[in-house]
C-alpha cells in the first residue's frame, strides 16, 4: 500500500472517529428526550408551569452536557414567559457553560443575554454585552448595532452612539441593495426566458 493511500485511510479513520464522537455528544438518553419532548410541547402550548414541573423531575446533575443545554434553554423561556430577566440570564449563562451548545449556539445565547439587559433598560450592562459580542460575532446584523447606538443614546453618550447607529444604517441600505438586485436579476432572467419563447415560437 502507498504512502497516499496510508494516509488518506488514516484521514477518514479520523473523520470517521470525529463523527462518532459529534453523535455521541449530541446524544440523549431514551428517557430524559421524553421528558423533555413533553417539556417542549407544554412550553409550546403556554403551559409554563408544567413545563417547569417536567424539568424537576429530572436530575440535572446527571445530564450530559448536551443535555444540560437543552435544559437551560428550556428554562430560558420559562423564565421569560414570567418577565423573569435576571432568572433567564443566569440560565442563558449556564447552558453555555454546560458545554451541550455548539458555536452557533453560544453565540445566539450570549446574543440574547444582551438583548434582555436592554428590554430591562439596563443601558451600561446592554452596550458591554453588546460590545463583548461583537468580538467573537461572525454574523453581525443592523438590529445589533441599531441596539448598541439606542444604549449609548439612552446614557447620553452621543460620541460613542454615532458610530454604530451609521454601522446600522450601512448594513441596512447593502441588504436593500441587495435585494433589490436579486429582485432586478430575476426579472432579467424571467424577461430573457419569455423573449426566448417568443423567438421560438417566431421561426416556428
Amino acid at each position: 500500500m502507498s504512502a497516499t493511500a496510508l494516509a488518506q485511510g488514516g484521514r477518514v479513520d479520523a473523520e470517521e472517529r470525529e463523527a462518532a464522537a459529534q453523535a455521541q455528544a449530541t446524544n440523549i438518553d431514551a428517557q430524559t428526550g421524553k421528558i423533555l419532548n413533553e417539556a417542549i410541547e407544554l412550553l409550546n402550548a403556554q403551559n409554563f408551569a408544567g413545563s417547569a414541573q417536567k424539568i424537576a423531575t429530572l436530575q440535572l446533575e446527571r445530564l450530559s452536557p448536551y443535555e444540560r443545554g437543552r435544559v437551560e434553554q428550556i428554562l430560558v423561556n420559562i423564565a421569560l414567559s414570567q418577565d423573569n430577566y435576571e432568572e433567564a440570564r443566569e440560565h442563558l449563562q449556564k447552558a453555555v457553560d454546560s458545554g451541550g451548545l455548539n458555536a452557533v449556539e453560544i453565540d445566539q445565547a450570549r446574543y440574547q443575554n444582551a438583548v434582555l439587559y436592554i428590554q430591562e433598560e439596563k443601558w451600561r450592562e446592554g452596550a458591554a454585552a453588546i460590545e463583548e459580542w461583537f468580538k467573537t460575532a461572525t454574523n453581525a446584523n443592523s438590529a445589533a448595532y441599531y441596539l448598541l447606538a439606542a444604549a449609548y443614546y439612552q446614557l447620553e453618550d452621543l460620541t460613542r452612539a454615532l458610530p454604530p447607529a451609521k454601522k446600522a444604517v450601512e448594513l441596512r441600505t447593502r441588504r436593500s441593495r441587495t435585494r433589490a438586485g436579486s429582485a432586478c436579476s430575476w426579472r432579467c432572467t424571467c424577461s430573457a426566458r419569455n423573449t426566448a419563447r417568443r423567438s421560438r415560437c417566431s421561426s416556428s
